[in-house]
């Protein structure tokens, strides 16, 4: 898949992702991360390496509230299955008017990629317990070091 068959490609890297933990927080991937973002990542034990991964709008393109649940459901009812720990997280653009709910979850970069790729996923985040990236999962691309520079 090429990047421009996602009509959201290029907004990737301008995500806030609002992170559901006991303490919500918000990473803006638009900035380096604070000291303050690492500490929530760190409480919250999300500082070793995790992707960040919705089923929403397969292949960028938006789809109905009632498919987006379904799909929701099907990832959901998977990832239980597989007994993995979640972090609920939804990706959000920085105006609030967007919003995909996923969740952040600890796999292999390789896994992860299996995973999207099931979801017709474009991409998704993976944060290498120092940056976050924009990880291609069916479009052709260079993964994105974020923030953006």
């Amino acid at each position: 898949m090429r990047k421009s068959d996602d009509p959201s490609w290029f907004l990737y890297p301008n995500t806030i992702l609002e992170f559901h933990t006991p303490t919500p927080f918000a990473v803006d991937l638009r900035e380096p991360l604070s000291s303050q973002t690492r500490d929530a990542l760190r409480v919250n034990n999300l500082d070793a390496a995790f992707a960040v991964i919705t089923a929403y709008n397969p292949r960028g393109h938006r789809h109905s509230d009632v498919d987006n649940s379904r799909l929701t459901g099907q990832f959901e009812a998977q990832l239980r299955q597989r007994e993995l720990r979640v972090v609920r997280v939804d990706g959000v653009s920085p105006d609030r008017t967007h919003r995909e709910s996923g969740v952040a979850v600890n796999l292999t970069c390789e896994d992860a990629t299996d995973l999207a790729t099931h979801y017709h996923q474009s991409a998704f985040f993976w944060f290498d317990g120092e940056h976050f990236w924009v990880v291609p999962a069916l479009v052709h691309a260079e993964p994105i070091s974020l923030p953006r520079l």
